[in-house]
């Protein structure tokens, strides 16, 4: 989908259609939405994805392949993955990586999330290495 098209819903109708659509069915459709205004609605999020991320993460395939140098976005896309339902009750997110210690790396993924959900009322349990958040949300 082209990031120039634009959305033949208002935010009105957009709300009254989420009324009627599962937690996961309203992501979606706001992925959807916020694509069409050339965006992604990624909760908690504090970076806007480069155009590839964009692809990455707006692929329906199963698999999806990301690859390149250091610094290349991979990380981030990774962590925008997990946290673009973070807002859909029961949602459970797994983050895997060779070791701990590459989890837990200055700039890592836990990091990362760690500095996205500063403020969002997340508790950090270092002994399980998983974040809460409200309506029984798991990021780990």
């Amino acid at each position: 989908m082209s990031s120039d098209v634009k959305s033949p819903l208002t935010a009105a109708q957009l709300s009254s259609l989420e009324a009627v659509l599962t937690p996961r069915e309203v992501v979606e459709l706001r992925n959807l939405y916020a694509l069409s205004q050339g965006k992604l609605h990624i909760p908690y999020a504090k970076i806007t994805p480069t155009e590839v991320q964009k692809k990455f993460l707006m692929s329906n395939s199963s698999d999806a392949l990301f690859g390149g140098g250091v610094g290349g976005g991979k990380s981030k896309a990774l962590c925008l993955s997990g946290m673009m339902y973070a807002d859909v009750p029961n949602y459970k997110a797994l983050f895997v990586r060779k070791t701990t210690r590459d989890l837990e790396a200055p700039g890592g993924l836990i990091a990362t999330i760690r500095e996205w959900l500063h403020k969002s009322g997340a508790r950090w349990n270092h002994d399980y290495k998983r974040f809460y958040l409200k309506n029984s949300i798991t990021i780990e």
